[in-house]
C-alpha cells in the first residue's frame, strides 16, 4: 500500500481485497472445522485442491518447458546450433543471461502494479508461456534446418541465438515470477505452508529431471527434438492454465 499514491482509489480497491481474502480465510476455516474430512487433505480449506493444482502445475510446467537447460546449457545449445566458436557462443550465452536479468526486473515491476488483480496475472502468465513455445519451435526449426543442409552454419546459429534470447525475453516476466507470487497468494491461511512446500518440491523435482536428462534426450531424438517436446509440453501447459487459471 505504500507504494500507491495517497488519497488514490487503487488504495480503496486493495483494501477491499484484502478485506475479502480475510473474509473468504474465515468462511474457508469455518466450513473446514464443520465438515469432516479424510486423508491428506482432512482439515483443509475446501479450495485446497484445486490450489494445489493449480499452484503445483505452475511451478511444474515453469521447469518442464526447459528454463534450466537454456540457462545452464546455453553455451552447449548456441554451439551445437552452428554459433561459429566457443568465444562466440559465450558471449551468447552472456546476452542469454543480461536478457534474464532485465527479464526478471520487469517481471517484478509487473507484480508490483498488477497488485492483487487475476485478471492482469492471467493474461500475463498465458502470454509469456505462448512466447516460450514460440520460441522453443523457433530453436526446433533452426536444429532442423542445419541438420537437413537447408541453412548454412551462420544463419542457423543467428536463429539460434535468436530464439534462445525470445525465450529469455518472454519467460522471465511470466512464467519466471508468477508462479512464485501466485503460489504465494492462491492458498487459505492454514493451508499456506503444505501448499507451499509441495509446490516448491515439485518445481525443484522438475528441475532437477530437466537438467539431468537434456543431453541424453538430444542424442536419443536429436537437440530439435528435444524442443519440439518442450515446446509440446508448454501447449499442454498452455491449455491447462487457461481452464484453470
Amino acid at each position: 500500500l505504500r507504494d500507491l499514491p495517497p488519497g488514490s482509489e487503487a488504495v480503496g480497491r486493495e483494501l477491499d481485497a484484502l478485506r475479502r481474502d480475510a473474509a473468504q480465510e474465515a468462511e474457508d476455516r469455518a466450513r473446514a472445522a464443520l465438515t469432516p474430512s479424510r486423508g491428506p487433505c482432512a482439515g483443509r480449506a475446501p479450495g485446497f485442491p484445486r490450489a494445489l493444482l493449480v499452484g503445483g502445475g505452475l511451478q511444474l510446467l515453469q521447469q518442464l518447458v526447459g528454463i534450466n537447460t537454456v540457462m545452464y546449457f546455453s553455451a552447449t545449445i548456441l554451439r551445437m546450433g552452428g554459433l561459429g566458436s566457443d568465444a562466440a557462443a559465450i558471449w551468447g550465452a552472456a546476452a542469454v543471461a543480461l536478457t534474464n536479468v532485465g527479464g526478471a526486473a520487469v517481471g517484478v515491476r509487473l507484480v508490483e502494479s498488477s497488485g492483487r488483480r487475476p485478471l492482469v496475472r492471467r493474461p500475463l502468465v498465458l502470454g509469456s508461456l505462448a512466447v516460450v513455445v514460440a520460441a522453443l519451435a523457433l530453436l526446433a526449426a533452426s536444429f532442423h534446418l542445419q541438420q537437413a543442409g537447408l541453412a548454412p552454419k551462420a544463419l542457423a546459429g543467428g536463429m539460434t541465438l535468436t530464439a534462445l534470447v525470445a525465450y529469455i525475453a518472454g519467460f522471465s516476466p511470466g512464467m519466471g515470477t508468477m508462479p512464485w507470487t501466485i503460489n504465494s497468494e492462491i492458498y487459505a491461511m492454514q493451508d499456506r505452508s503444505l501448499g507451499t512446500a509441495v509446490s516448491s518440491a515439485l518445481n525443484w523435482t522438475g528441475n532437477l529431471a530437466i537438467s539431468m536428462t537434456f543431453l541424453t534426450i538430444c542424442e536419443a531424438i536429436t537437440p530439435a527434438g528435444a524442443f519440439v517436446l518442450y515446446a509440446a509440453v508448454g501447449l499442454v501447459g498452455f491449455v491447462f492454465l487457461y481452464r484453470m487459471l
